[in-house]
């Protein structure tokens, strides 16, 4: 009865070992989501990760300049990790979502829908063939992501523009930024302006207004004309005074 006991504690120390050396020291009870086959300077959450440890789902996984990580899951679809890169795993063992924050990452996946992976500006997932594998390049602070399908055919989703592009063996692909700058097109609504309603339109002087000045301003000239010609001719024909009356 003893050794069945020590037995059991044996085999339950070996299953948790690596998962409880993973985290620091501290155990985690989440069902693992892959198995690290091989770390060099990568880290989950600041602690160093070794080889032989556990990934479950909500890790975060970082490797420095010259480290690199593979991590293998379900039916043997891998993720491999370059140096400088930052990479967040959920999902499932059957089902893993790896989201790239930057760095440079290759995927070998050999059940279709498996892995996907994705960054701030695309989605990479398999075309429904048995094997494939691609690469992907994100570096810190660029607005495109390059994507290399080095065997077999990948879908590549645009996350910005919603597009799906069929890229194959071979072939590379570049992801436009998500994020892009809002510019202000050419007729749009200007300041102080709704959307959909025109412009409000200038104060102008109506046609009538404009008639009536004029009537106005040609009557009084031609009153004054005429004020100043009855004037001029008043004093004209009594140049010489009023006449005297005749000697008788």
């Amino acid at each position: 009865m003893l050794r069945e006991f020590s037995r059991v504690l044996l085999v339950l120390a070996i299953v948790t070992l690596p998962m409880y050396a993973a985290r620091g020291g501290q155990l985690q009870t989440k069902p693992a989501l892959g198995q690290v086959i091989r770390s060099s300077s990568a880290t989950i959450g600041g602690t160093a990760v070794p080889s032989g440890g556990t990934i479950i789902s909500g890790d975060i996984m970082s490797t420095v300049a010259g480290g690199a990580a593979l991590v293998e899951f379900s039916a043997g679809n891998q993720i491999e990790l370059g140096e400088n890169s930052i990479v967040t795993f959920r999902g499932t063992p059957d089902h893993v979502l790896a989201s790239v924050d930057h760095g440079s990452i290759t995927v070998r996946a050999t059940v279709p829908g498996a892995v996907v992976v994705e960054t701030l500006q695309c989605r990479m997932s398999s075309t429904g063939q048995a094997s494939v594998s691609y690469s992907i390049s994100a570096p810190p602070g660029s607005t495109t992501v390059s994507v290399k399908a080095l065997q077999g055919a990948i879908n590549i989703g645009e996350i910005g523009t919603q597009q799906t592009h069929a890229v194959g063996e071979g072939e590379t692909w570049t992801c436009p930024s998500a994020v892009t700058a809002q510019t202000r097109e050419e007729g749009a609504p200007g300041a102080g302006e709704q959307a959909g309603q025109a412009p409000a339109p200038a104060p102008s002087v109506s046609k009538h207004s404009n008639t009536g000045l004029l009537v106005l301003l040609i009557g009084g000239g031609v009153a004054g004309g005429i004020a100043a010609a009855v004037a001029g001719g008043g004093k004209g024909g009594g140049g010489g005074g009023p006449a005297s009356p005749s000697a008788p």
